[in-house]
C-alpha cells in the first residue's frame, strides 16, 4: 500500500491527496514451488514448469516489435514480456565483459538484436497452453518475429566464427522468417537442451518472478542511470526510447558513457497492451566524475525536454 501511495515518482509524482486505493491481482495458473539449482548470481530450474513458454522474439523493424506488442496484448497471451535492447541481449548472454566484448565484435547482435522481445506464458489448462502457442505463431506470422533458438550455445569461439560468415548478410534470421517450420525444427533438436534450459530460466526469473541479476546489469560500467519513462501508449515509449538514443550519442561519441548502441529503451506493454514503457538507461563509470557529470546532463536534458515537448517532435517532427 504505502508503494501505490509513493506512485511511481514519490513525491514528484503529483498523485495529489488518495482517499482510496486499489491493488489489481492476477491468477497464477504456474506451480506454487521449483526445484533449481547453481548460486548466485545464476539458478538453473531442474525442470521447466509444464504448460509454460519462454521465448526471446527477434522481430525485423521496430514497426513489428510494436505492431507484435499490441497484438500479443490483445490477445492476453503474455504473463511477463521485457523488450529488451541489443546491448542487454548480448550482456544476458554472456558470463564476463570479455565475453561481451567478443559478442558486440562479432556483429551477430547488432543484425538480430535490434527488435527484441523477450515474452512467458503459461496455460491454465492443456487446451489454454496450446491456444496461445497457436495465437503466438500466428502474430509472429503476421509479424516476422523469429524465436532465436534457445539450445545453440553462446561461445566465443563460435561468435566469431558466426560473425565472419554473416559479415555481408544483412538479416541472418531471414530464412527462418521466411519459413518458420524451422524454428521449430531447431528448437526440437535434441542437442543443447542444459543449455536451453540454462536460458529459459534466466527469462523465467525475470518474467515469472521480476528478479534481475543486477550484479550482471552493472557489469560492464558499475553504474547505471535511467530517463524519461512513463506509463502512456506503447509507441510513446518506442519514440521516448528513440529520442534517448539519438541524444546519448555524442556522450558515447566523447567516450563519457559506455557505447551500448544508444538503444537501451527497457520495459513492455501492460494492462493488455493499453499501456507501454520503455526507460532510457544510461551506463556510466562511477569513478569518473566526468562520467557522472554526462549522466546527470542527460537526465535533466530528458525532463526538459519533455517538459518543451522536444522528446516527441525530435523522433516526430510536426
Amino acid at each position: 500500500m504505502r508503494g501505490i501511495v509513493r506512485g511511481f515518482q514519490g513525491t514528484f509524482g503529483g498523485l495529489g491527496v488518495f482517499t482510496k486505493c486499489a491493488i489489481k491481482l492476477y491468477k497464477w495458473d504456474g506451480p506454487r514451488h521449483w526445484q533449481f539449482e547453481g548460486q548466485s548470481p545464476k539458478y538453473i530450474l531442474k525442470e521447466i514448469p509444464p504448460r509454460s513458454s519462454m521465448n526471446a522474439i527477434a522481430f525485423p523493424s521496430r514497426q513489428a516489435e510494436k505492431d507484435a506488442g499490441y497484438r500479443m496484448g490483445e490477445a492476453e497471451l503474455n504473463h511477463g514480456e521485457f523488450r529488451t535492447p541489443m546491448f542487454f541481449a548480448a550482456l544476458g548472454l554472456t558470463d564476463t565483459n570479455e565475453e561481451l566484448k567478443i559478442a558486440l565484435e562479432s556483429g551477430i547482435f547488432q543484425k538480430i538484436g535490434k527488435n527484441i522481445l523477450s515474452t512467458a506464458f503459461f496455460g491454465a489448462s492443456d487446451a489454454e497452453f496450446r491456444w496461445k502457442q497457436k495465437a503466438l505463431k500466428q502474430i509472429l506470422k503476421e509479424t516476422g518475429g523469429v524465436i532465436i533458438p534457445m539450445n545453440v550455445p553462446i561461445r566465443p569461439t563460435l561468435l566469431r566464427i558466426a560473425g565472419k560468415l554473416t559479415k555481408h548478410i544483412d538479416d541472418p534470421l531471414s530464412l527462418l522468417r521466411r519459413f518458420p517450420i524451422l524454428q521449430e525444427w531447431i528448437q526440437r533438436l535434441p542437442f543443447g537442451q542444459n543449455v536451453k534450459r540454462e536460458k529459459q530460466s534466466t527469462l523465467f526469473w525475470l518474467l515469472f518472478r521480476n528478479a534481475n541479476n543486477t550484479q550482471a546489469a552493472f557489469r560492464p560500467s558499475q553504474g547505471m542511470a535511467t530517463m524519461l519513462g512513463a506509463f502512456d501508449t506503447w509507441d510513446l515509449a518506442h519514440t521516448q526510447a528513440q529520442y534517448v538514443a539519438q541524444v546519448k550519442r555524442k556522450y558515447i561519441k566523447a567516450g563519457l558513457i559506455l557505447d551500448d548502441g544508444g538503444d537501451l529503451g527497457t520495459g513492455g506493454t501492460f494492462e493488455s497492451g493499453h499501456l507501454g514503457y520503455l526507460e532510457g538507461i544510461i551506463l556510466y563509470d562511477p569513478s569518473n566524475p566526468k562520467s557522472v557529470i554526462a549522466a546527470g546532463e542527460l537526465i535533466q536534458t530528458g525532463v526538459k525536454d519533455t517538459i518543451d515537448q522536444k522528446a516527441v517532435s525530435a523522433i516526430c517532427p510536426g
